[in-house]
């Protein structure tokens, strides 16, 4: 059994509409059923809200578990940049609307020689059938409006700015 950090974020909004966030560190056994871990939290923002004059206006819960021996790259790809982007958009159950999945860096293996997203990919038909079936333990794709996600649409490389973190990064005073 191990412990995963677990961040409940709550956002606290006042009289006049200003909105001010407050967050609480725990480890959390990952024997834990998800409905366990949000029962929890919102018995904690009760004692939160007890305290506060402010209204809690949302509640978000992230794990981050430990993802060392996940076997995820240990570096970036030589000149990668996070602004050249693959944007997936699929159809959603319930709605007429794309729902966008936008990959930074998207690799150059899975792009053609036009710089279109190569859709006969092994990796990109992998990530699209995790991204629109069911999960090991029914898990289920969705957009952000807990609409399932149903099938691609269509898939564009894209760039998207990302200029004021660049500029931190590679900044050397004269």
């Amino acid at each position: 059994m191990a412990n995963v950090l677990t961040i409940a974020s709550y956002t606290i909004q006042d009289s006049a509409g200003v909105k001010a966030p407050h967050a609480e560190f725990w480890l959390i056994p990952d024997t834990l059923t998800v409905a366990t871990v949000m029962t929890w939290f919102l018995g904690v923002g009760e004692t939160v809200d007890d305290i506060t004059d402010g209204q809690i206006v949302r509640v978000s819960v992230e794990f981050r578990p430990d993802f060392s021996g996940a076997g995820y790259k240990t570096v970036p790809v030589a000149n990668s940049s996070v602004e050249k982007t693959g944007l997936f958009n699929f159809s959603q159950g319930g709605s007429i609307y794309k729902s966008p999945l936008d990959i930074p860096a998207i690799a150059t293996s899975v792009l053609t020689s036009g710089g279109t997203i190569d859709l006969t990919n092994a990796d990109i038909i992998a990530f699209i059938s995790n991204q629109t079936g069911a999960g090991i333990g029914g898990e289920t794709p969705s957009s952000k409006y807990a609409n399932a996600l149903i099938a691609l649409i269509d898939a564009l490389q894209t760039f998207r700015k990302h200029r004021r973190q660049l500029n931190r990064s590679t900044f050397e005073p004269g």
